[in-house]
């Protein structure tokens, strides 16, 4: 080592290299983090967009162009050309007004100082010469004004205020004859701006973002931060928190930092991220209900929205290709520290959950809404406690008097493979699955499905059915496809995908004449309640004759190939074993053996069918006797969606390990997490096969991943008004009931519209039930519910009788009559009508022939879809405004009605008349004339 030159502590070449070293290093590493900065992903992804910028500018303006009227655009230039040439020609004189003018303006700038001075001073002497000649007052001293002063300073000051008038005018008179040398021009000139003004904007708007000098170099690194047009763009969710680290900080999204199109229609077929969002009537825009400056986009989309890179926002791969390419172009991988990653695209309604819980359909959430109405209809909530799911009854019926409707053999083979003899069938297969394969176990499923039902019989209670009476095969047939059975119910399950999903909502009819007895058959379409009283099957106030009728064509309908299949037996030594099973769950294995010896064979099955029973929870399902207070047998879903992926068992299943993965394996592959597992019996997975398609899975996935345990503020919610929340509850009722099997409510429903009978004549369909708050009277709707009566005399379909009691019914007239904002008390015909209204209300109607299609006398006369109520129920049925408006629009408010719309808005936006010798032509009194009439018809 080289000694330091004298007088120096170090070895100063020493330092110099370590310091030039250094510098460089530290140079280099300057320049690294300015490099790194200036290109980053989401810097990458601005430049590009507004390269995509640029260039749609660049069409937009060529269409633009193209769109101008070019004839209209030349005639204006050619009268501009004339006009400017004109105004050339008196520039001359224009310039002698322009500095008569501007000498004008001098003299008022003058006149007008001169009478402020003047207005002071006037002021100030008149009040004091008004004290000076008020009695009993005297001026302060050398304030005294006499009249001689006071009336010389009047005549001087108007005199200056008319001065300024008199300039006034005359630089008036001078501005008029300047603009009207130039008025044509002006004129010109904004009718060509008007013509161009798209044009004009998008090149101003292409001015502003041109790849030039000054746009480049507000972007260029080190001055970047002074005003760059490439920036992070962020939004602070209302009133929505994060709690990170135990700190709870405003939730902030920086998403559209690189989704820069998402509000943009002109990018939506851009490749992402530069994507518009789909339907922004609903989202994204200011003009939606969800905008993104108020909502976000983690609202919905989960994931981490202060992040602005690919990785560190969490977004989800939606299958093994896309994680390779992410892994390969970005990098992804799983973050097992972020508690919320991004949905799987087509995932994110399950967000709806948080704010719209409380609400049954959702408008434009179809995945939502199917989502929902599967968890629901497959009874999920029957093994896992939910949240708004504790108080509903069991989704299968109650098995107390099964003996009475059907046989052992049915029971068995249908408990074996539900799907075997109803294909649309909710209830879930548990045995032949892979975990217990009948090839492995054949002898074992057979026993438990054997001792499930001997079980189940053993406790159910027989009916006393009388005598049923033979009925008609083929008239049952035509009762069932005109009354309304198809509302609910499928007699062929040969096309089920393309059936509306609330005529599944009832058990499908295909084979059940397979299934029950006749006795119970007839009994049950006669009065459903006195077998299960909670069941929301109507009573269609079927005569005997016609419950015969119907009885007999419903038997007609078998299932001959699951009457083939063999029936579940008991086998001895597979029964020891599961009775054994369950009894060493209590007892040593000497004890349990001993007791095992000294059952009988019919002990052994009943015991083993109650313990089967617990282990696969069939009593959250059906009301079985002794499993009253049992417990659910899953898991609590209420808040699975936060359920860290790290608390998953995956098993040895080579799936991506995310939550949406293993959710959906789970439902669509119940038992394959016990793959390469070692496990006795009671230690299998239970839950059963449904055999959802896959858009099912995805839905029922997108409604449980949706049940998690953020909670929004209030604040942040869909909070519903006081009519809202009325209207609600009325629809849980009508969902629970299915009214929407065969009427349309909120756009939803309507399933039996698609029937044979209800196709060839649209007439034949149940009326839609738009607008029914504000059409009918609450207490009749109250009566009619409650014992239904004929409205419309040409249907064949019935309106049942749904024994509803007095909450039920208040409930869902107080929610049709939210639903419209119409007040339930509100008297349709209070105001007294003068006789000669009622008199032009009838000649109204005579001459419009209204009676034609309104008199039960037309049916058979003409075509189903041209009959309309009879106008004897108007008065204690409908409401006089809703009939004005009805006559108004009637379109609007029944798309697809026949009723013709006799008082239309011509072009001009003015309502017009057919008559327009009665009330002076006003369109507005005339309907109002029929309303009253038709109001008091039945007087």
């Amino acid at each position: 080592m080289a000694k330091p030159a004298p007088g120096h502590a170090y070895d100063i070449s020493g330092l110099n290299v370590v310091f030039g070293i250094s510098s460089i290093f530290l140079f280099a590493t300057t320049i690294w983090m300015i490099w790194a900065d200036y290109s980053r992903e989401w810097k990458g992804y601005q430049r590009q967009f507004s390269q995509m910028e640029r260039e749609t500018t660049g069409r937009q303006i060529q269409e633009a162009d193209a769109a101008v009227n070019q004839r209209e655009l030349q005639r204006i230039e050619g009268e501009l050309a004339t006009a400017e040439q004109e105004l050339e020609a008196k520039q001359a004189e224009i310039a002698q007004r322009e500095d008569e003018l501007e000498a004008l303006e001098d003299q008022w700038t003058l006149a007008d100082i001169r009478e402020r001075s003047l207005k002071s001073v006037y002021d100030s002497k008149k009040f004091f010469f008004e004290e000076s000649e008020h009695e009993g007052t005297v001026a302060p001293f050398g304030k005294h004004v006499t009249a001689e002063e006071f009336e010389a300073l009047d005549n001087e000051f108007f005199a200056a205020r008319d001065e300024r008038i008199a300039i006034e005018f005359d630089r008036d008179a001078v501005q008029r004859t300047i603009r009207d040398a130039q008025a044509r021009v002006g004129e010109l000139n904004g009718e060509r701006d008007s013509l161009i003004q798209s044009a004009t904007l998008l090149r101003r708007k292409a001015s502003a973002i041109a790849q030039n000098l000054p746009n480049t170099f507000r972007n260029l690194p080190m001055v970047d931060f002074i005003d760059p047009s490439i920036e992070v763009q962020q939004v602070l969710v209302t009133n929505v928190t994060d709690d990170l680290n135990f700190a709870v900080v405003p939730r902030i999204d920086r998403c559209k930092t690189c989704h820069l199109g998402i509000d943009n229609p002109d990018y939506a077929d851009a490749e992402q991220p530069f994507r518009t969002h789909p339907n922004l009537d609903l989202y994204v825009s200011g003009e939606s209900v969800h905008p993104r400056d108020s909502f976000g986009c983690t609202s919905c989309h989960e994931g981490r929205g202060r992040s602005i890179d690919f990785v560190g926002v969490n977004h989800s791969p939606q299958n093994d290709e896309q994680e390779h390419e992410w892994v390969e172009k970005y990098g992804w991988k799983e973050d097992h520290h972020w508690d919320r990653p991004m949905y799987q695209n087509g995932m994110a309604e399950a967000g709806c959950q948080k704010c719209h819980g409380d609400q049954v359909l959702l408008p434009g959430a179809e995945r939502f809404n199917l989502g929902r109405q599967l968890y629901e209809a497959a009874g999920c909530w029957g093994c896992h406690n939910t949240v708004g799911f504790e108080d509903r009854r069991n989704v299968g019926p109650k098995l107390e008097h099964l003996v009475a409707k059907t046989t052992p053999e049915w029971a068995a083979r249908w408990l074996k493979n539900p799907k075997s003899f109803k294909q649309s069938t909710y209830m879930p297969r548990f045995w032949d699955l892979e975990n217990n394969l009948d090839a492995d176990i054949g002898a074992r499923n057979q026993t438990e499905v054997a001792a499930i039902v001997a079980y189940v019989f053993d406790k159910a209670k027989p009916l006393d059915y009388g005598v049923v009476p033979d009925g008609n095969d083929e008239r049952g047939r035509e009762l069932v496809e005109n009354v309304g059975c198809l509302g609910c119910h499928i007699t062929d399950e040969s096309n089920l995908a393309e059936v509306d999903w609330y005529r599944t909502r009832g058990a499908s009819l295909a084979g059940v004449g397979s299934k029950v007895n006749r006795e119970f058959l007839y009994n049950w379409v006669k009065d459903p309640k006195h077998y299960w009283e909670e069941t929301f099957m109507p009573d269609l106030r079927l005569t005997d004759g016609e419950a015969a009728d119907v009885t007999a064509y419903l038997m007609t309908l078998r299932n001959e190939t699951f009457e083939q299949i063999p029936v579940p037996q008991i086998d001895n030594a597979a029964l020891d074993e599961i009775a054994l099973e369950f009894l060493r769950a209590g007892l040593p294995i000497a004890q349990a053996k001993e007791r095992l010896g000294s059952m009988s064979a019919e002990e052994k099955t009943l015991y083993s069918g109650e313990g089967l029973i617990r282990r696969f929870g069939c009593f959250g399902c059906h009301e079985i006797e002794g499993f009253e207070d049992a417990q659910k047998i899953g898991v609590d879903l209420s808040t699975w969606g936060s359920k860290m992926v790290t608390r998953l068992d995956f098993g040895y299943i080579d799936i991506p390990h995310t939550r949406q993965e293993w959710l959906e394996n789970k439902i669509n592959h119940p038992r394959s997490f016990d793959r390469g597992k070692v496990k006795g019996a009671p230690e299998k997975l239970r839950m059963g096969y449904f055999g959802f398609t896959e858009d099912e899975v995805q839905a029922i996935a997108t409604r449980v991943l949706g049940q998690t345990r953020t909670a929004l503020p209030r604040e942040a919610r869909k909070n519903l008004s006081a009519n809202e929340a009325i209207g609600e509850k009325a629809r849980v009722l009508i969902h629970e009931y299915n009214c929407r099997g065969c009427h349309l409510v909120d756009g939803f429903g309507g399933g039996i519209y698609e029937t044979e009978v209800m196709t060839e004549d649209v007439g034949f369909r149940p009326p839609n039930l738009n607008m029914q708050g504000a059409r009918t009277q609450a207490g009749w709707l109250f009566d009619f519910l409650q014992d239904p009566s004929e409205v419309r005399f040409w249907l064949k379909v019935r309106m049942p009788t749904f024994h509803f009691d007095d909450e039920q019914l208040n409930t869902i007239v107080s929610g049709f009559m939210a639903m419209d904002e119409t007040h339930p008390f509100s008297i349709s015909a209070a105001a007294p009508v003068d006789a000669a209204t009622l008199r032009i209300g009838s000649e109204l109607l005579d001459r419009l022939r209204c009676e034609q299609c309104h008199l039960a006398a037309a049916a058979g006369t003409m075509s189903a879809s041209q009959l309309a109520p009879s106008f004897r129920l108007t008065g204690e049925r409908l409401r006089e405004e809703w009939l004005v408006d009805w006559m108004k629009d009637p379109q609007t408010i029944t798309p697809g009605t026949q009723m013709p719309q006799f008082w239309p808005v011509n072009d001009a936006g003015d309502r017009i008349t057919p008559l327009p010798d009665i009330l002076e032509g006003d369109p507005e009194a005339q309907m109002r004339a029929v309303a009253a009439y038709l109001m008091r018809y039945a007087e």
